[in-house]
Formats: structure tokens, C-alpha cells, sequence
């Protein structure tokens, strides 16, 4: 039963992330120019956004939290000449924080459950 919360709240963080983000990035009305954002770095973001939630679902899940922060990093310095773009900014930073957030609330539901048991 264990495992089965874990692989089902991980499918959750990876594909209910993608509406949750998707919704919140259109809520957020911030246009980006196409220099920036166009249909293959669409395609792109979503395939970061994915590889993001299941390792922040997994490093959490194996007590690796501190790793978080190099994750972060990480996607940080590859992003770091788009930053300058105040828009782009906005934009990263929220889909981020809330790819990181779901998968944080998918493992703590799982570590809720899994206690449960």
C-alpha cells in the first residue's frame, strides 16, 4: 500500500503540477516576447517543469531536502542572461515556485498517508 501512495501522489506531482502551473501562469496575465517564449521553449518548459516536480517528489521522498537548493541553482544559471528580462523573471520565478510547491504538497500528503497506514 506504501508504495502505492508514493507512485500515485508522484504521477500527481508530475501531471497535476502541469494544470496547477499552466493555470497560474495564465492567471498571472505576464506576456513574455517571443524572443523569449515561443512554441518549443513551450514544449521545453513543460518537459523542465516535469524533470523539476519528480525530482523535488523524489529528493524529498529519500531525505535529500538540502538538495533542493542546488536544483534551484541549477535552473537558475542555466536561465541567468533570460533574467535580465523583468517579464521572463516574473514568469520563471512563478512557475517555479509553484512546480516546487506542488511536488512539496504531493510529498507531504504521501508522508501524511503513508503514516496513516
Amino acid at each position: 500500500m506504501m508504495i502505492l501512495i508514493k507512485i500515485l501522489l508522484f504521477l500527481l506531482a508530475l501531471f497535476g503540477g502541469k494544470i496547477t502551473v499552466e493555470l497560474l501562469l495564465k492567471s498571472s496575465r505576464i506576456v513574455l516576447e517571443s524572443e523569449f517564449y515561443n512554441d518549443n521553449s513551450a514544449r521545453l518548459s513543460t518537459i523542465i517543469g516535469y524533470l523539476e516536480r519528480a525530482l523535488v517528489f523524489v529528493l524529498l521522498l529519500e531525505g535529500y531536502a538540502g538538495a533542493l537548493g542546488w536544483l534551484f541553482a541549477a535552473k537558475s544559471i542555466a536561465r541567468f542572461r533570460e533574467l535580465e528580462n523583468r517579464y521572463f523573471t516574473e514568469y520563471y520565478l512563478i512557475g517555479t515556485f509553484a512546480s516546487i510547491l506542488w511536488a512539496l504538497l504531493c510529498f507531504l500528503l504521501a508522508k501524511y498517508l503513508i503514516s496513516m497506514l
